[in-house]
């Protein structure tokens, strides 16, 4: 088995980012990075840039759109996927504009959200 994907999981809500983190680094075998904040995100991106991400798009600090601009500059072939409470189709659009790969919201089952991941994650 080869080492572990990287996954920079950026959701301010911090009992479901952990949760779904440990169901992530179970489920997937994935190595998890978690930030709450834009701030955090950026700084756990300057010490490594991840093989795909999930974002939210509700910061406390920023749009998440500004997160997938940074993570999508850093790397242009980094899946990104949007994790989001946000139902506006407008706001789904700015996401993909901004480079994400996908966008589903946190109402989805937790199977659906897996499958995201896992395809991003070629797993």
């Amino acid at each position: 088995m080869g080492t572990p994907k990287n996954l920079l999981f950026v959701e301010d809500h911090s009992s479901f980012r952990q949760g779904l983190s440990s169901v992530l680094r179970i489920r997937e075998g994935l190595q998890v990075t978690q930030a709450g904040t834009l701030k955090e995100a950026r700084s756990r991106m300057s010490a490594e840039i991840p093989d795909v991400a999930l974002v939210d798009l509700g910061l406390s600090d920023a749009d998440g759109v500004e997160v997938i601009q940074e993570l999508h500059r850093a790397d242009p072939q980094m899946p990104i996927l949007v994790l989001t409470i946000n139902f506006d189709t407008a706001c789904h659009e700015r996401a993909m504009e901004a480079g994400a790969s996908k966008v589903i919201t946190k109402d989805a089952p937790l199977e659906e959200i897996l499958a995201a991941v896992e395809e991003a994650t070629g797993a």
